[in-house]
């Protein structure tokens, strides 16, 4: 079964298809409660997933990562566990983070600190070690969420441990490279910039930033956000020399602007704050001169219903307001092509236009009934991977003509706005 979103070419404004490929309605299963996307590794798409293993005791939820091809997308290719799951009637328990592919590997974490290195191709484990135990982790109390950060092969993640805030293993071998710090982590992963030709990390920890010299970890900068309970979970965003920060429990976003400082040192310089972007489970985007993100208007995100907040966009160089919209929801989203891709927290998949100038819905389409979605979709080549916390589709998006050879579609329903047409049922 196949379906196609038809952008309706004839529409002056749409450029193209949205094509689901051939994972069976409503898609491939993962399991229950699973939040990590999607990488690509090569041509086959790599994710977390939760499956029911039978044992002579009792019936136990193992995590697993479930490997798919896109030349054959309704078949599960290959499968490897690699953990039991983390609180396994919780309301979150997970898998959360998305595995990395380097060099032919792929590396993993899960909720209980397991850190591991699997065959891209075969899904052999090459290591595997619990950084949690190890480094005595802490900030993390929903379970360790941390996506694995690999370059300069080097495994980078923050484990909040005495002596051993952020870790550097080796990606070959999972050896312990460098250690820095002690602050608690938090649920962001590292994030590499490149700051004057040199590259530094990012760590969002729970109550600091920190700046940190790639190859060394050594300390460049720390700024204390908080004291005692918080979370971050929204990546930062960075455009040379300026980094945003947004937070949850309705804390201003805070634009600071990076600089050279004395003996090797950096600093961050306070550019602007605004109360009218917060983020907590889902990050927002930078797209030309202008930030688009869902401003939550709550403490925190909500598990079993919508959360109340606006989709905004804010000028990068200020951060004023250039405009609020309640018909998005809260929603992870990509930006491309001029276009906004937008899946919210009740399952819908919404294009928009890249605007600031206003919002400009041009469709959207209910993807996953059921369940609340908070997993940014993966653009690879073409192909957008969407999931929810138990199933995920591919969807071809891409002008009609460009549709790879021998790809066989079938049509469902999509509400087209602002002045095209409307599908059937909309």
């Amino acid at each position: 079964m196949c379906a196609l979103i038809g952008l309706i070419s004839a529409a002056p404004f749409m450029t193209g298809f949205l094509q689901k490929r051939a994972w069976p309605r409503p898609g491939l299963p993962l399991g229950r409660h699973v939040f990590g996307s999607v990488s690509l590794a090569r041509d086959r798409p790599v994710s977390s997933s939760r499956r029911k293993e039978f044992t002579r005791n009792a019936k136990r939820s193992a995590a697993n990562f479930s490997f798919a091809s896109i030349r054959t997308p309704a078949r599960r290719s290959g499968k490897t566990r690699y953990d039991w799951a983390w609180q396994p009637r919780g309301a979150y328990p997970g898998p959360y983070a998305t595995p990395t592919w380097y060099r032919g590997k792929v590396y993993y974490t899960s909720p209980t600190g397991i850190v591991g290195c699997m065959d891209a191709m075969t899904g052999a484990q090459v290591w595997t070690r619990n950084v949690k135990e190890q480094f005595q982790g802490k900030g993390y109390g929903f379970g360790y969420a941390i996506t694995p950060l690999v370059e300069s092969d080097l495994v980078i993640l923050p484990v909040g441990g005495p002596d051993a805030s952020v870790v550097a293993l080796s990606a070959a071998d999972g050896q312990t490279v460098w250690a820095t710090g002690s602050d608690p982590a938090s649920y962001c992963p590292a994030m590499p910039i490149t700051f004057q030709g040199k590259r530094y990390i990012v760590g969002y920890l729970q109550n600091a930033l920190v700046l940190l010299e790639l190859a060394s970890g050594k300390l460049l900068h720390r700024q204390p956000l908080s004291a005692g309970y918080d979370e971050h979970a929204a990546w930062p965003i960075y455009r040379e020399p300026h980094l945003l920060l947004t937070s949850p429990f309705r804390v201003s976003a805070e634009s600071y602007e990076i600089e050279q400082g004395s003996r090797d040192s950096l600093l961050c310089r306070p550019r602007w704050t605004s109360r009218e972007l917060c983020n907590d489970i889902v990050s927002s985007v930078l797209y030309e001169s202008h930030v688009y993100g869902f401003d939550l208007r709550q403490l925190q995100a909500s598990k079993h219903r919508p959360s109340r907040g606006v989709f905004r966009c804010l000028d990068w160089s200020s951060g004023k307001v250039n405009w609020s919209s309640d018909e998005v929801g809260q929603a992870a989203v990509l930006a491309a092509d001029g276009k906004l891709l937008l899946l919210n927290d009740t399952g819908s998949l919404i294009l928009a236009r890249a605007d600031p100038a206003g919002y400009h819905e041009l469709g959207r389409v209910q993807l996953f009934e059921d369940d609340t979605c908070w997993t940014p979709p993966a653009l690879w080549q073409g192909r957008l991977f969407v999931r929810s916390p138990s199933h995920a589709v591919c969807l071809y998006v891409g002008r009609p003509e460009n549709l790879p050879a021998g790809a066989s579609t079938t049509t469902f329903s999509l509400c087209v706005l602002r002045g095209a047409s409307a599908g059937p049922g909309c």
